[in-house]
C-alpha cells in the first residue's frame, strides 16, 4: 500500500497504516528529511518498525550518510535512543535497484525485500483461532457491487462462510461470504480462503461501512473482542460478543 508522505495523517492513511506490520519511509537522498518527515516518524515510532530507504543516490548532489545522520536525529527526538540507532535502511538509485549501502552496486530490489523480511515482524494472528476482520475501506464495481476491503486479523476468512457483521451501534448482521479476493500488486486474485495477517476484498456485502468487524457465527460461543485503538467500537466489539451468546440459539 502506498500512503502520502504528508502530514495529513488522519482518515483514509491512519486506516491503510492499521493494515500493516511495517512501513517503508522513502526519504530523498539530496533533499533530506523534510518538516512533514519529522511527523511521519512520530506517528509511527510507537506502533509500527520502519525500514529507511534513501532515494535517488545517483544524483550529483545526493549527500546520503549526511542524509541518514537528519533521519536518525529526527527519530531520536520521538523514540528512544536504542530504536533511533538501529533503524535498518537501503539505498535506491531506481525502481529496480536498492542495495543495502550506498555503492554496493546490486541491480535489483532483493536486499530490501530482505531487509523487510528480517525487521518486519510477522502477522501475530492465528489463523486457527476465532474469525476476526475489520473493514479499513470500500470500494465499488458495477459488476460485483459493494467491496469490503480490510485485513484478517484473526482466524481464517473462507468463500461460502456464514458470518455476522458487527454494526458500529452494536446490532448483528447475519450474511454470507460470496466472493474473496486477496492482492497481487495492483491486481486481485480470487480466493477460497484467506488467513490471518493478509489483506483482503470481499465482494457481495451489502450495508457493511467503515470500521465495522466481520465474525464467524459458526464459533459464536468463542468470540473475543478485538483489540482495536478505539475505545467506543471495543466496547461495541464486546458487547456484541455477549449478544452472541444470547442469540446462539435463536441462529
Amino acid at each position: 500500500m502506498d500512503t502520502p508522505g504528508h502530514s495529513d495523517f488522519g482518515g483514509e492513511v491512519e486506516r491503510a497504516l492499521r493494515m500493516v506490520d511495517g512501513v517503508v519511509v522513502l526519504v530523498d537522498a539530496s533533499e533530506g528529511p523534510l518538516p512533514q518527515t519529522r511527523y511521519v516518524l512520530q506517528s509511527l515510532a510507537a506502533k509500527l518498525p520502519p525500514v529507511i530507504v534513501l532515494n535517488k543516490i545517483d544524483r550529483t548532489d545526493a549527500r546520503p550518510k549526511e542524509v541518514l545522520d537528519e533521519i536518525y536525529d529526527l527519530s531520536s527526538i520521538s523514540t528512544p535512543p536504542k530504536t533511533s540507532s538501529t533503524f535498518p535502511w537501503c539505498t535506491r538509485m531506481r525502481a529496480t535497484e536498492c542495495a543495502p549501502h550506498a555503492g554496493d552496486g546490486s541491480q535489483d530490489l532483493l536486499p530490501l525485500f530482505e531487509t523487510i523480511v528480517k525487521h518486519i515482524p510477522a502477522p501475530p494472528g492465528d489463523p486457527e483461532g476465532v474469525l476476526q476482520f475489520r473493514l479499513m475501506n470500500l470500494d465499488y464495481s458495477e459488476f460485483l457491487g459493494r467491496i469490503a476491503i480490510g485485513r484478517v486479523f484473526n482466524g481464517t476468512l473462507k468463500r461460502g462462510a456464514d458470518v455476522g457483521i458487527v454494526k458500529l451501534d452494536g446490532r448483528l448482521t447475519p450474511t454470507r461470504i460470496t466472493k474473496l479476493y486477496t492482492f497481487r500488486g495492483l491486481e486481485r486474485d480470487e480466493a477460497q480462503a484467506v488467513p490471518a495477517g493478509d489483506l483482503v476484498a470481499i465482494a457481495g456485502v451489502e450495508g457493511i461501512n467503515i470500521g465495522e468487524s466481520i465474525t464467524d457465527l459458526a464459533k459464536s460461543d468463542a468470540v473475543e473482542p478485538l483489540l482495536i485503538d478505539e475505545p467506543t467500537l471495543a466496547m461495541i466489539f464486546t458487547v456484541t460478543a455477549v449478544r452472541f451468546r444470547q442469540r446462539r440459539n435463536l441462529i
